[in-house]
């Protein structure tokens, strides 16, 4: 009887213990430390607080422009050192994650790990490729790595977390001098209002007031290199479907 019991015991304490080390091991989403998914959970509410913590470090440009795709890695280094798995996640401006190869998948909107990636002496990095919404912002980047030491579970293993920005810019068209992605009368109003002195050159999107600020170049659509009342009649005949063959 007593074999008996200490055979059940081991079966359930292993089950316990097995289990979620499967799944992880295939990745997991909801741990990347997102405020916004998983309640800010990191691979530290499975994996512990352990030292020395692994550094992790995001790759990607300063800034985009709205509807472009860009490669983002995720690097995992230090720590434990044998293998390693991350969890990363966009904040509220999320656009869209993409594998680039099999050691990513992608999982609501989020990208993991499809299987632990063995770690070299500059650890272990994994790429995706991430499009950017098509609107101006700031965009969070939430990223949880794992640097384990290689035991099958979850006992000496450490987690590291970072949070890094990109700024998205407007993606631009000609005669579009408010930034907002459409060529209008407006556009043309405000062209007006750029002659009449009532607005500044911003010269880039997007605006910080978009009140008293202007994309000048935008503006100038039949190349004179001045934005003025011509040719916010041209933008205005734009809107009005009248082709003058300067309309983009």
């Amino acid at each position: 009887m007593g074999v008996l019991l200490a055979a059940i015991t081991f079966v359930v304490v292993s089950s316990l213990f097995t289990e979620p080390v499967s799944a992880r091991s295939t990745g997991i989403i909801d741990y990347s430390g997102n405020p916004d998914a998983g309640e800010g959970a990191t691979c530290a509410d499975c994996h512990g607080n352990n030292e020395p913590q692994p550094t992790i470090t995001i790759g990607m440009p300063d800034t985009v422009v709205g509807g472009e795709t860009i490669l983002v890695s995720v690097t995992v280094s230090g720590g434990p050192g044998v293998e390693a798995g991350f969890n990363a996640s966009f904040g509220d401006l999320a656009g869209e994650v993409d594998s680039l190869n099999n050691d990513t998948r992608t999982d609501a909107d989020q990208v993991t790990h499809t299987s632990p990636k063995t770690m070299g002496v500059d650890g272990a990095t994994f790429t995706f490729a991430w499009t950017a919404p098509n609107e101006a912002g700031v965009a969070s980047i939430y990223a949880a790595g794992l640097s384990t030491n290689g035991n099958g579970n979850n006992l000496g293993d450490a987690v590291g977390t970072v949070v890094d920005t990109i700024e998205i810019v407007a993606a631009t068209r000609v005669g579009d001098v408010n930034c907002s992605g459409e060529l209008n009368v407006v556009d043309a109003l405000i062209v007006a209002q750029y002659d009449a002195g009532i607005r500044t050159d911003a010269q880039r999107c997007p605006l910080n007031d978009p009140v008293t600020e202007i994309v000048a170049a935008n503006g100038d659509l039949n190349e004179d290199e001045r934005t003025d009342i011509i040719d916010a009649l041209l933008i205005a005949q734009c809107d009005a479907g009248i082709d003058n063959g300067l309309c983009g």
